[in-house]
């Protein structure tokens, strides 16, 4: 009997491979290979067990020579293709409709290849199951279908679903990089026409209309491509309805956004003679608003670790340097990465994450719900916010170091020669620091702290230069806690907000100057500067020398 890792079951020479269904979400996050790859690899469905299933590897060769992560990566795709097409299943049973299981299963193995891209790392199975989890038999197809377009996380239209969108998107090429694309009305079959139709007065979009990732191109396009797949199969009422949760999912409008969701309905229903009775069209609107709140869900959670697990699968999804694992990833990359992550969370008003109608969710709950939001957003900010700054002093210091002589070894990045890399290796540890288990409520240094002492972003970042994030945060405790005697709390805003002009001066994306780097290094206590400088112990990375 051979033990196999977490996620299979034992392996008997010749015999059956248990696959164990508790396979975690960051388990199958982790899976990094096409389902059609696993199929070619003759990974074939034997029998049906209690909650999972049985497969035999058909090889000639023996187990010795088996690949098992390879085989436990095939089985991530096949299982997570199997939830997807049992979702699917008892969603469309419950709405009475009976569609054949070949066509649910192609439609799982759409989602699958665009949830378990190698780019997703927020917008993936975990997000999809956890919004499917107690909702209508309506939210969980919209869920299923609502985030299979992420253009800038996935370098363009899905790859094998973005054919649906030809005669409706057009890419404008003159906005290189943006993934800006203009709205085209060149949709021959009638069905999908009318459906296509519905669905640009459901975005209240027109022909011509410019849409790009911050507009709603990835909701309209996930929408466009569900018309396709659903056309045929399920009536025009309740594609209608779908696809007006779809588009619930762009997130942080203003909350006039209900109200006028429903209008847009009602008026969708009477122009397309859809079929959706009064009561129907608010029902549907009430689930719209629903699916929304489901959607940014995390932003509500009782403890602000699980908020920031969510922000840190999105920092490394939206940076593909970090999130590849390049080896010329530096701290330029990070402090960027951290920056733009601080500036959403700083920009962003609590009120407009949540949204409720027709009294769903309740005014208490719903209050409850926007006041969580804010306090996590606030938390977070700060955190971002230090991390910020201290990768600004790193970087900062890897500048002054290579002005000096200190380091061997000088590579350009886009253009700019910067220091080489220190070797963050060595974490920092303050022995006289109490760190607090249970959630703190309020931003405070003890909750900073406490973030400090959970949140593992080893477990969320895959790649090669990670250990720089890692030492970001080892070097918190002591910058927090160093300033005794003051409001440490109003410290570390006044330090955050300093650096921030420091580097929007001389330009947010660019590695910092001579001068900037002397400036930030001395809004920092001299001690601190001392033990980080030291803790690095003078320790270069080198690297090849490149031009971007």
């Amino acid at each position: 009997m051979l033990e196999c890792a977490k996620g299979l079951g034992s392996v008997e020479m010749g015999g059956d491979v248990a696959f164990d269904p508790s396979f975690t979400e960051v388990e199958v996050l982790d899976v990094h290979t096409s389902y059609e790859e696993g199929r070619e690899a003759s990974l074939s469905e034997t029998s049906s067990v209690s909650g999972g299933h049985n497969y035999r590897y058909e090889r000639e060769q023996s187990w010795h020579d088996l690949d098992l992560q390879k085989l436990q990566r095939d089985m991530g795709f096949t299982y997570a293709q199997s939830n997807f097409l049992a979702i699917l299943q008892k969603a469309f049973e419950k709405l009475e409709m009976s569609i054949d299981d070949k066509v649910l299963d192609t439609w799982a193995l759409r989602m699958v290849e665009a949830y378990l891209s190698d780019n997703r790392r927020f917008h993936s199975y975990g997000h999809i199951i956890k919004l499917c989890d107690g909702a209508t038999p309506l939210q969980q197809v919209a869920a299923l279908f609502h985030d299979i377009a992420y253009f800038q996380v996935d370098g363009g239209p899905p790859e094998n679903s973005g054919c649906k969108l030809a005669g409706v998107l057009e890419e404008d090429t003159s906005a290189e990089g943006s993934h800006t694309y203009t709205v085209v009305d060149n949709v021959l079959d009638d069905d999908i026409r009318t459906a296509t139709h519905i669905v640009m007065d459901l975005f209240g979009v027109q022909k011509n209309s410019r849409l790009h990732p911050g507009c709603g191109l990835n909701e309209f396009a996930s929408a466009i491509i569900t018309v396709h797949y659903l056309n045929g199969h399920v009536p025009l009422k309740e594609i209608a309805q779908i696809c007006a949760l779809i588009e619930a999912t762009i997130p942080f409008r203003d909350n006039s956004w209900p109200p006028a969701t429903h209008e847009k309905v009602r008026k969708a229903n009477e122009k397309y003679a859809i079929g959706l009775k009064d009561h129907e069209v608010i029902a549907t609107t009430v689930e719209a608003c629903g699916m929304s709140n489901r959607d940014v869900y995390d932003f509500g959670e009782e403890d602000v670790l699980l908020f920031l697990k969510g922000t840190w699968d999105l920092l490394i999804e939206n940076n593909p340097i970090i999130r590849d694992g390049d080896e010329t990833c530096s701290i330029v990359d990070w402090r960027v990465a951290y920056q733009k992550t601080n500036k959403f969370l700083t920009e962003l008003d609590p009120k407009l994450v949540f949204n409720a109608f027709h009294g769903c969710p309740d005014p208490v709950t719903f209050g409850k719900m926007v006041e969580r939001a804010g306090k996590n957003i606030e938390i977070s900010r700060l955190y971002t916010g230090v991390k910020l700054a201290l990768a600004s002093l790193l970087e900062s210091l890897e500048v002054e170091s290579a002005v000096e002589g200190g380091l061997e070894v000088v590579y350009k990045e886009r253009g700019y020669e910067i220091g080489c890399c220190l070797q963050y290796s060595s974490l920092c540890e303050n022995d006289k620091v109490v760190f607090e288990d249970e959630p703190l409520d309020e931003p405070s240094i003890p909750c900073l702290l406490r973030v400090v002492r959970h949140h593992d972003f080893l477990c969320h970042s895959s790649c090669s230069s990670s250990n720089i994030d890692v030492y970001t945060t080892s070097l918190l405790p002591g910058l927090l806690c160093s300033e005794n005697g003051k409001d440490s709390l109003q410290v570390a805003n006044d330090l955050i907000d300093a650096v921030k002009r420091v580097i929007a001066r001389h330009g947010d994306m660019r590695p910092v100057g001579t001068t900037e780097a002397r400036e930030i290094i001395e809004l920092f206590p001299g001690k601190f500067v001392q033990e980080t400088v030291e803790s690095c112990r003078g320790k270069v990375k080198r690297a090849e020398t490149i031009d971007k």
